[in-house]
């Protein structure tokens, strides 16, 4: 591998050093970012087609530092292109929180190296922007909604997060254990982040949440969140096409749920990435991205962050 080295700075990284020293070792499949002994960040995705890699580098010590490449298997053996300079965005070097369910969940873990930030995955798997009223274990997971977290912000004190990860974890015998979002939550609380992305809205159209619950929620949720950290940019995402799913019980589509939050997002002036639009996802491409109907592949996740961190 060559040596990593941007225009930006006179720095450089050796991963050749690294993996040599047995601080890191590269590999030609997807493992989830790893982070490097000094302070870096290294990420390995996979393409759509299986046999393309994209590698990511980023400093979290020196946001202009980091570069991508790309690979694709040929003859056998891993071919790959020159390292780039990693894009800057706006957030190098700074702190996102992203809040939503578990696709949310999933497509924050690509973006550290993407967005070159410190990123507080505080995503909860079943949660949605509204309540929830029923179901096994609805109290605990109604907790850690959208519109809850974001009175939690306001109130200052992400224990009652925690306290809904403990309860949840101990009555499903660590089935569901959101013990670590809840504490990057509270961390987000105490030490508010340069920026809140939240990616939700699934959950509440399956949950089949009406319109006018489900606008009040979102309306109460911006407002507590802007309340209790004006400084801290609030973005919002509209959810994902769900091609196997057209309508819920109550004969809504999940674009009626992404109209309310187009126009709450232009009311408050907010930035709204509109994935329910511009992800691509259709009926003939669901079945290679999604692997339940509802939850992106690994690739898929990926190609969500890098869509994520190009709007941000």
């Amino acid at each position: 591998m060559p040596v990593l080295a941007t225009a930006a700075t006179t720095k450089v990284a050796n991963l050749d050093a690294l993996t040599d020293a047995g601080k890191y070792v590269l590999n030609s499949r997807y493992d989830g970012p790893r982070w490097l002994p000094d302070g870096g960040h290294l990420s390995v995705e996979p393409g759509f087609g299986g046999d393309w890699l994209i590698q990511r580098f980023s400093s979290t010590t020196d946001p202009t530092y980091g570069g991508t490449r790309t690979g694709r298997f040929v003859g056998g053996t891993w071919q790959w292109f020159p390292w780039q300079p990693l894009r800057q965005g706006r957030y190098a070097g700074k702190r996102v929180a992203v809040l939503g369910g578990s696709i949310a969940a999933s497509v924050a873990r690509h973006l550290p190296s993407m967005l070159c930030a410190e990123v507080l995955n505080c995503s909860f798997g079943g949660t949605g922007w509204g309540p929830i009223t029923a179901g096994e274990h609805h109290r605990q997971f109604d907790a850690l909604c959208i519109y809850q977290l974001a009175r939690y912000f306001r109130e200052g004190s992400g224990q009652p997060a925690i306290d809904a990860a403990e309860e949840l974890h101990a009555q499903t015998w660590g089935k569901r254990d959101f013990r670590w979002y809840a504490s990057m939550f509270a961390e987000a609380v105490a030490n508010p982040p340069d920026a809140v992305l939240v990616h939700s809205g699934t959950n509440d159209f399956a949950r089949a949440l009406g319109l006018d619950d489900f606008r009040n929620c979102v309306r109460t949720s911006i407002e507590d969140l802007s309340a209790a950290m004006p400084a801290t940019d609030l973005i919002l995402t509209t959810p994902l096409y769900r091609p196997a799913v057209p309508r819920n019980r109550i004969e809504l589509t999940i674009d009626d749920y992404a109209k309310v939050l187009r126009k709450m997002a232009k009311h408050y002036r907010l930035k709204i990435i509109d994935l329910a639009r511009e992800s691509g996802l259709n009926e003939l491409n669901a079945g290679a991205r999604l692997v339940d109907g509802t939850h992106g592949s690994t690739a898929y996740d990926a190609a969500l962050a890098r869509q994520i961190a190009s709007a941000l």
